[in-house]
């Protein structure tokens, strides 16, 4: 499960840990209702949510359970991305031993050998098809000398628990449509270059782009960029666009609430939207929300 792995290893190695010092969020039945998933965690064991997923560590028994989703839709899918591992470079090697085992007709079971960190390590994956949206990843892993039998159970007993249901978005779209309704969303970016030396050239960029947000259900969108290079009888300067409006709306795709921006042209932006403390992000990048004054949203 590379891009499982690849996700989870670098928090799997800053908290490799012993697993008592593990900080305990959740116990018993774990629900995510804009997922539509469900699992319950075996008595003794307990959760961290990650930005990615979840670390699941015991106080007396060895090793981490980590589980994240996944959006593949087929066991041929998920057969192939088994068979990849991990090679980080670093002392990190995590190989298939073994082909994949298929366990029903939407779970397969992948077992890995290789090194965490340089130590002989071993994993057990299970990767488990969702008919009705996403799907989970599960994986087992410890060094080699502390890998057990109990690991694996908790595992098992995780997968025998997980339930798929419908996802419940209405509630997430609501919530994200109050906080964006009537607003102007601005993202800012800018970078100087000054020449080293008299008579060289200089350079740099400008980028802007604003989404007004209308109580209405349209929206408009403007961006502009500039590339300027300067020095002596030198000059120059590229782009600059204003761009059309249409309408905007609210979806939960993926489990991920996403700002669609669609086009009277049938041209369609979609921004995934998160906070970072009290820091609006849009598809990764901070956005400023304003809604009053010279910066309130343009909405005739």
């Amino acid at each position: 499960m590379k891009l499982f792995i690849q996700a989870f290893l670098i928090v799997l190695i800053a908290t490799f840990v012993p697993s008592h010092d593990l900080n305990a969020q959740k116990t018993g039945k774990v629900s995510y209702p804009t997922l539509g998933i469900s699992f319950t965690l075996p008595d003794g064991w307990v959760g961290q949510e990650t930005d990615e997923g979840m670390l699941v560590g015991h106080q007396t028994i060895a090793g981490l359970i980590l589980l994240s989703t996944h959006e593949y839709t087929t066991l041929d899918e998920l057969r192939n991305e088994a068979t990849t591992g991990l090679q980080d470079g670093s002392g990190t090697s995590l190989n298939l031993a073994g082909p994949s085992r298929t366990l029903n007709d939407r779970t397969i079971e992948a077992h890995y050998t290789g090194t965490l960190q340089w130590q002989p390590a071993k994993a057990m994956a299970l990767a488990v098809l969702n008919r009705q949206g996403s799907g989970v990843l599960m994986i087992a892993i410890a060094t080699q000398q502390v890998y057990g039998d109990p690991l694996e159970k908790a595992l098992r007993q995780i997968h025998t628990s997980l339930q798929f249901t419908k996802p419940d978005v209405g509630s997430l779209i609501a919530q994200w449509q109050n906080t964006l309704r009537g607003t102007r969303l601005t993202y800012m970016d800018s970078y100087t270059s000054g020449s080293s030396y008299d008579g060289g050239i200089g350079g740099g960029y400008s980028s802007e782009a604003r989404i007004d947000l209308c109580p209405q259900g349209y929206f408009q969108y403007s961006s502009n960029s500039t590339v300027g290079v300067g020095g002596s009888g030198v000059s120059g300067y590229a782009g600059g666009r204003d761009q059309g409006a249409g309408t905007w709306e609210i979806q939960v795709r993926q489990g991920t609430p996403t700002l669609i921006l669609q086009f009277y042209n049938q041209e369609e932006y979609s921004y995934a939207l998160a906070y970072d403390g009290d820091k609006l992000l849009l598809n990764g990048k901070r956005y400023f929300k304003t809604s009053s004054g010279e910066y309130a949203p343009y909405c005739p």
